[in-house]
């Protein structure tokens, strides 16, 4: 459990808590840049073709629209005024989870409308069947219909 103190200057909480909560701020923020340039960098990967789009998309597209969402709430805009590069490929690679999301619904749709019936016993009918013989050998075929 994560105890929260407001440092005042009034001396109601210690220095060595609030330098204890500055440090778990600066590394929170530390951690979520780490994890930016990560989905960054596999943005660049996946766009050119070092790593493959569909596979990595069927196994993170969830996890990459979740940092996403976390980590981009109002962040974003503010230092793309200043660097109008910054995160482009993570939200190329945000854009293709989208996709891939939709796609799967789509799928998943389409599998709803499909009637699957079990336990479906086919009874071939025999239509031909002959039997040959050369010598010692024989030679047996069977045509079947299925009704």
């Amino acid at each position: 459990m994560l105890s929260v103190y407001f440092c005042t200057s009034n001396g109601s909480t210690t220095a060595s808590t609030c330098a204890l909560i500055g440090a778990v701020t600066t590394i929170h923020k530390e951690s979520a840049e780490i994890v930016k340039a990560d989905f960054d960098q596999i943005g660049s990967l996946v766009e050119n073709k070092a790593v493959p789009r569909d596979e990595f998309l069927k196994i993170y597209w969830f996890e990459v629209l979740k940092i996403w969402k976390v980590l981009f709430k109002d962040e974003i805009e503010n230092i793309r005024a200043m660097d109008p590069g910054y995160m482009r490929k993570f939200e190329t690679l945000k854009d293709w989870a989208e996709q891939h999301q939709k796609q799967m619904e789509k799928n998943k749709a389409n599998e709803a409308q499909v009637e699957i019936i079990k336990d479906v016993i086919i009874k071939p009918a025999i239509k031909d069947f002959k039997v040959e013989i050369e010598g010692q050998k024989y030679k047996i075929s069977a045509l079947f219909d299925i009704l």
